[in-house]
């Protein structure tokens, strides 16, 4: 059987065997013997029906899921401002919380605002005595001339570097720290192949002891000399001491101290047995004939030291420490 509509040959419904479809049209017709107009229009109107139920039931589905996709998105949304709303809310309500502590805190204990301002005050006062404090000891030109004697940077003479210039005489000039920017030489003028006349860059730190033996005299020149860090020597009882000729056991026959040695006889050898290190060894008398000394100045005397003068006398003079 043709299609009554274009005419082509109808292939038969394996579903249902009373009905042909024919694939030009696309349409399903009743297989009859005479196919009539009605009989078409009913097929066709029943075919469209059917169609148009099944456009509209994917019509609805395809709707059910654009809003069901649409309800999706809302509800992120909404999610996500009102977790942000809460984040707010609970921060503003933490940072009142916080300050409120704080209050109460500062309220509840009013001695803090005391302690606080009392620190405050007394920092002051520390911060200007700091700002009143000296700066380093200014450094200063310095001269002097030293005859035979101890002289202790610090005390004696300022803290410096110094150059030495024999002026007279001859003798052996040497200092404390003799191996780490000190001297051990025999020094006079006219300098002569046993003897110097000049010495550059002794270091004279605080406490450093200078020793000048013999005859020399020197002339010390410092450019950087630190007079201001100077403590003088003073004695409680500076009442002179008399000795002739003999052995003197100090701590017995005369105390303990640094004492000034004047000669007040004629020419002999006075000397003690701490001669190294603080003590002396010299010829002494009042002639001046150019071999003896008349003045031996801070020579150091400690309990037990002995004391031997031989052809003249001396006297002792308290100087201190």
């Amino acid at each position: 059987m043709k299609c009554p509509k274009c005419g082509e040959e109808l292939r038969r419904s394996k579903k249902d065997s009373n009905y042909g479809l024919c694939d030009k049209c696309r349409k399903k017709f009743k297989l009859v013997d005479d196919y009539d107009e009605d009989d078409y229009e009913e097929d066709h109107d029943m075919v469209k029906k059917r169609e148009g139920k099944k456009d509209n039931v994917k019509t609805t589905i395809k709707g059910k899921e654009k809003k069901k996709g649409g309800g999706i998105i809302k509800s992120i949304i909404i999610a996500v401002i009102a977790l942000v709303l809460i984040c707010a809310l609970f921060g503003n309500s933490n940072d009142k919380s916080d300050d409120s502590t704080k209050q109460a805190n500062t309220q509840a204990d009013p001695d803090t605002q005391n302690v606080t301002s009392d620190n405050v005050s007394k920092s002051e006062p520390e911060s200007e005595q700091t700002d009143s404090q000296p700066s380093e000891e200014a450094e200063e030109h310095y001269e002097v001339d030293l005859s035979a004697g101890n002289y202790t940077a610090g005390v004696d003479i300022p803290v410096g570097t110094y150059n030495l210039v024999a002026t007279g005489g001859s003798g052996n000039v040497s200092s404390s720290n003799m191996f780490s920017g000190g001297l051990n030489e025999v020094m006079g003028n006219p300098a002569d192949e046993y003897s110097i006349d000049s010495f550059s860059g002794l270091k004279m730190d605080d406490g450093i002891v200078l020793t000048l033996g013999g005859t020399v005299t020197l002339h010390l020149v410092s450019e950087n000399a630190k007079l201001g860090g100077m403590t003088a020597r003073s004695a409680a009882d500076a009442t002179p001491i008399d000795l002739g000729a003999g052995n003197y056991t100090c701590g017995n026959d005369f105390p303990p101290g640094t004492y000034n040695v004047v000669a007040t006889g004629g020419n002999g050898n006075v000397n003690s047995d701490n001669m190294f290190s603080g003590g002396l060894n010299e010829i002494m008398g009042t002639t001046n004939d150019g071999l003896s000394i008349a003045h031996y100045n801070n020579a150091v005397f400690e309990n037990g030291n002995t004391l031997s003068i031989s052809g003249t006398s001396v006297q002792l003079i308290p100087v201190g420490e």
